[in-house]
């Protein structure tokens, strides 16, 4: 199972903080100073699911955890009301932690249906060992004891869904008999018409984003501090933006062979201080080709790419970092070199990294993904798997 920390990169840090601390204990034990106070040090985790799937009344007894889509809403034709499942191991968690926050990001790949209301979604925790099988007609097995259900919002975009799940990671901190399993069941709009929504699994290949739980945490340590101790101002979090767009310069909402598309990737530091050694990436989309004159920078951006093959990567550099409250955006022009007309071109999204004087603070976001042709042309070519 996929799982990222931050907590290796401060390994130098923790350790100059140990030292730093080994000398003021025996400061202030020289001087009768004797204060203790419990500072939270954050953490953050980015997991994928260990498993996923869909349930469905008309096939009660099928499961889909092979699926590469999971559904959610309901299917007039066959399935009738779809339910998502998804699982996620959170034994990396230090027990008595305090969760800050949760957030359940889920790539909506199509909506069968109306395409033009949004669906609410009600999401309930468990921390129930799946049955095996996990069907509809199983699920009954499931016990859903994680605090109350919440109610969350899935829009009509494609693409990125976030959907806060705080309340329900606390619950299962809470738990004191919680284990490593955390698991969410997600239902929407279940009345029976003909509104569906797709949304990528695990199981999905190279081209597409499968769930993601992203969870900040803070675990406490006890450290000793002086009774009065001097303020020093924190930069807080850091706040970077971006988004791709995509131009289609063909006529008709297909591309055809060697029909253009523009990406523009933007960014913004909206804190005062300056970002160093900072970077932005961009994978040209497989089924294109970079259009070698075409890299748009800005002052201050170097950019590098050797080869303009689908699948190679743009570098932008920062050569003096972001400046502080400081918003720009760079871009390229790649065509279209199959003849695949009715095949959407997929940009999985730029990606942002950059360094701080702190480095608690270090970080990278990514963008959105992109499909094209739209949303409405790509519609029909979502199908069950």
């Amino acid at each position: 199972m996929p799982v990222r920390h931050t907590k290796h990169l401060k390994k130098a840090l923790w350790i100059c903080n140990y030292m730093a601390i080994v000398a003021l204990s025996m400061f202030w034990s020289f001087t009768g100073v004797h204060s203790s106070t419990e500072i939270l040090l954050s953490d953050r985790i980015e997991l994928t699911p260990s498993a996923d799937t869909f349930i469905a009344p008309g096939h009660p007894n099928v499961q889909y955890s092979d699926s590469k889509l999971i559904w959610l809403g309901y299917n007039t034709a066959e399935f009738k009301a779809e339910r998502a499942l998804l699982q996620f191991d959170l034994h990396d968690i230090q027990d008595k932690s305090q969760i800050v926050a949760a957030t359940l990001t889920l790539y909506q790949a199509g909506i069968i249906g109306d395409i033009h209301s949004n669906m609410d979604v009600t999401i309930s925790g468990t921390t129930s060992v799946w049955p095996q099988p996990i069907t509809w007609n199983t699920q009954g097995k499931l016990t859903f004891t994680l605090g109350s259900s919440i109610k969350q919002t899935i829009n009509t975009t494609l693409g990125e869904q976030k959907l806060n799940v705080t309340a329900l990671v606390q619950s299962w901190m809470a738990d004191a008999q919680h284990g490593n399993n955390f698991s969410v069941m997600l239902s929407g709009n279940e009345t029976p018409s003909q509104h569906e929504r797709s949304f990528w699994s695990k199981e999905c290949d190279s081209n597409c984003s499968p769930p993601q739980l992203v969870i900040v945490y803070n675990k406490p340590t006890s450290m000793p501090v002086p009774p009065t101790p001097t303020p020093v101002p924190t930069p807080g979090v850091t706040s970077l933006t971006l988004s791709t767009q995509v131009t289609d310069q063909s006529p008709g909402g297909t591309i055809p062979l060697n029909g253009l598309l523009t990406y523009v990737i933007h960014y913004q530091n909206s804190i005062s201080y300056t970002l160093s050694s900072a970077f932005i990436i961009n994978q040209i989309p497989a089924q294109t080709e970079l259009i070698t004159d075409s890299i748009q920078t800005e002052e201050g951006v170097s950019v590098t790419n050797t080869d303009p093959k689908a699948g190679n990567t743009i570098l932008w550099t920062f050569t003096q970092g972001i400046q502080g409250n400081h918003s720009g955006q760079v871009g390229y022009q790649v065509k279209r070199i199959t003849d695949k007309n009715n095949d959407p071109i997929i940009n999985k999204g730029a990606q942002i990294f950059w360094t701080y004087p702190d480095p608690i603070f270090n970080g990278s976001l990514s963008s959105n993904p992109t499909f094209n042709p739209g949303q409405f042309d790509y519609l029909p070519m979502v199908t069950k798997q």
